[in-house]
């Protein structure tokens, strides 16, 4: 095989690989808007032991009541409403707005609007 054509299928090759790889990528995070009912849980702490990221953690309850009930923790995104539930640990909130799910499964909710939820 020549060279010129040995160069061409190694591009081509990379071309296909990298489409591949981009597709896959970009079609891994889904984007969904949602309502979530659950408690606020610290998920990250600075040097001095401050919260500086939370999560919504919830019970899913399956229609199928053969299936045992489990729960989920959102991951609360960088928004200003997302940050002040940091004020709210410990606290059920009912939080609106957009979960992304990335290639791993993790969920993440950018907060749009939240209320306290009383007993």
């Amino acid at each position: 095989m020549n060279t010129k054509i040995k160069f061409l299928l190694v591009v081509a090759i990379v071309i296909i690989a990298s489409m591949a790889l981009a597709s896959k990528t970009h079609a891994a995070v889904v984007k969904q808007d949602t309502t979530i009912t659950g408690i606020v849980i610290p998920v990250e702490w600075d040097e001095e032991e401050n919260v500086i990221a939370v999560a919504i953690s919830f019970t899913i309850e399956p229609e199928d009541s053969t299936e045992e009930a489990y729960t989920e923790d959102y991951l609360v995104g960088d928004t200003e409403k997302g940050n002040e539930l940091i004020q709210l640990v410990d606290e059920v909130v009912e939080a609106t707005g957009t979960v992304e799910t990335d290639e791993y499964g993790n969920k993440t909710i950018y907060v749009e609007s939240y209320r306290i939820v009383k007993d």
